[in-house]
């Protein structure tokens, strides 16, 4: 849910400026990457 809140935000402070699709892209990426992160630690903790 976070990581929503953050794209939602990053979408709309980069809606006006030039080459934002790019932007929106890596941030997507990256989002997934936090998320992977996040359950591998969630698994190690287990």
């Amino acid at each position: 849910m976070r990581s929503l809140l953050v794209l939602l935000t990053v979408l709309w402070l980069s809606g006006c400026q030039p080459g934002w699709e790019e932007q929106l892209r890596g941030d997507v990426a990256f989002a997934a990457q936090d998320q992977q992160d996040e359950s591998e630690s969630e698994r190690r903790l287990r």
